[in-house]
């Protein structure tokens, strides 16, 4: 009843049909006679079988077994409908199968089930998708991140090589250059020892013994600087009483300060502690000092200060020697530059002491600095830590 009542209001519309499910995106209309042959075929079931064999497209129920059905039921069929060719790819879509004497109507559309399910299943692969991209964005700016800082690294051991190979080049002639002055004196002494008298022989020996001294100091700080840079020191830091400290270290260079009437001055207030490595801080102070001495003429000032900052002590070494000018002061802490100097009395210096100084506060995590002008003394300030 129903069927015929659609019939009947649909009677007046079979033009508008027709059009309709030609042009129709989510119908599939095929018309084939029994003879094999295609007589009708709307857009979509066209895309379907593309330029393959009408009949052989279908596949699941093949045209063969459409016709074997029985021609008393309508639909003859009713279901999945699988159409393509054995090596391509191939779809399936809801039908019905209808015959009517020598004709044949397979007419269907997209299961909408089936429709959601695809599009459910085409979400969760968006998604991993989405996914994927944003993983492989991270690795490649984690890749770029890495690169960049290989890039540094390389750069840094680049420049830390040249700085080293200057290093070594200067070194060597600091190493040769007082031998060549021992080995000279000696010459002389041993050609006119016996014409030379007390005094003259007293100082070539005085002579020879200086540059002796430059020498064995110089492969001390040399030894102290190379174990420094390969880790070879133990870092123990323990509190310390930097007052008594300075103060024992004022005992070992009075022999110094005395030779030039300096005056010393230790303004570090009593109970300051620091919390320090006692081996590495001994010798930064004392080559600061020694450094002051130094470059101090007679009858000079030195002293010592230190001032609280946080959980940091600032220890100040001052003088009122003859300072530095601007390019030396830039290239104190540059293992890549000429780092010997002759003091007020003509002391000789190797440099490295500074640099031990620059290496075994940043141990500390604290830092170095110097400020100075020529004729008015010089100010090295390091920043260590106060407490644990």
């Amino acid at each position: 009843m129903l069927n015929r009542e659609l019939q009947y209001m649909l009677s007046n519309w079979t033009e508008e049909l027709a059009e309709s499910l030609s042009k129709s995106s989510s119908v599939f209309l095929a018309l084939f006679s029994t003879e094999k042959e295609l007589l009708y075929a709307n857009s979509n079931f066209k895309q379907l079988i593309k330029d393959n064999n009408p009949t052989e497209s279908l596949l699941n129920p093949s045209f063969d077994t459409i016709l074997s059905l029985n021609s008393l039921e309508s639909p003859l069929f009713s279901g999945y409908v699988t159409i393509g060719d054995s090596h391509g790819i191939n779809n399936s879509i809801l039908a019905d199968v209808f015959r009517k004497g020598n004709q044949i109507l397979i007419i269907g559309g997209i299961d909408a089930q089936q429709l959601i399910r695809q599009n459910e299943i085409m979400l969760n692969l968006n998604r991993e998708i989405s996914d994927l991209q944003r993983e492989l964005i991270k690795e490649k700016r984690e890749l770029e991140n890495a690169n960049e800082e290989l890039t540094a690294t390389n750069e840094e051991l680049d420049r830390v090589n040249t700085s080293k190979d200057r290093f070594l080049s200067i070194l060597a002639h600091d190493l040769k250059a007082p031998f060549n002055s021992i080995l000279g004196f000696l010459y002389v002494l041993s050609e006119n020892l016996r014409n030379y008298d007390i005094e003259k022989t007293e100082e070539y020996i005085k002579l020879v013994y200086n540059s002796s001294k430059n020498v064995y100091d110089l492969l001390g700080d040399l030894l102290t600087y190379t174990r420094a840079q390969s880790s070879g020191f133990p870092f123990e830091p323990e509190i310390i009483d930097l007052k008594g400290l300075i103060d024992e270290i004022a005992d070992i260079t009075e022999a110094g300060r005395n030779a030039k009437a300096i005056s010393f001055y230790n303004e570090v207030n009593a109970k300051t502690e620091v919390f320090a490595d006692i081996f590495m801080l001994k010798t930064i102070l004392r080559n600061l000092i020694s450094n002051a001495i130094k470059f101090t003429n007679q009858y000079g000032m030195i002293k010592v200060s230190s001032i609280k900052q946080g959980d940091f002590e600032s220890i100040t070494v001052s003088d009122n020697g003859v300072g530095m000018d601007t390019k030396t002061l830039s290239e104190l802490f540059d293992t890549s530059k000429k780092f010997t100097s002759e003091g007020t009395a003509g002391e000789q210096g190797t440099g490295l002491g500074l640099l031990l100084c620059k290496e075994f506060t940043e141990r500390h995590g604290g830092q170095i600095s110097a400020k100075s002008e020529r004729q008015k003394g010089s100010h090295f300030t390091i920043i260590i830590p106060s407490k644990k």
